[in-house]
């Protein structure tokens, strides 16, 4: 994949495809691995471990913050912090799926490997 990069990068940019195009052409760019390893490739940053890093340093404020939204957010957002008091472990999957919610996304289409996921139905 590496030594497709630019040919691959040039295509997007300048022709715009839709992403069933490109799932059809690239298949391997829906791939985690390889999601992960583009991401290295463009920034030299390792996503998942920057990004959970991050997490962990804002989880307070994150959860603090959550617990004074209002409306119909705020009350999903309460429900999975519910999940907080039964176990103390979901941080990390709590918050994603807080984090989501304003942008109307559901949750369960974007987490496909959560082990809480059996305590927030």
């Amino acid at each position: 994949m590496s030594r497709t990069f630019s040919y691959r990068r040039q295509e997007i940019v300048k022709e715009s495809p839709a992403v069933e195009d490109l799932l059809h052409r690239w298949p391997a760019l829906f791939e985690v691995t390889q999601i992960k390893e583009e991401f290295k490739r463009i920034t030299t940053v390792q996503l998942e471990t920057t990004f959970m890093a991050n997490l962990d340093k804002y989880t307070g404020r994150l959860l603090s913050l959550f617990r004074t939204k209002g409306g119909a957010a705020g009350r999903k957002m309460g429900n999975l912090l519910d999940v907080l008091k039964q176990d103390e472990t979901a941080e990390r999957d709590v918050v994603i799926r807080c984090l989501v919610l304003p942008f109307s996304e559901n949750g369960e289409d974007l987490i496909k490997d959560d082990p809480v996921l059996r305590l927030m139905k």
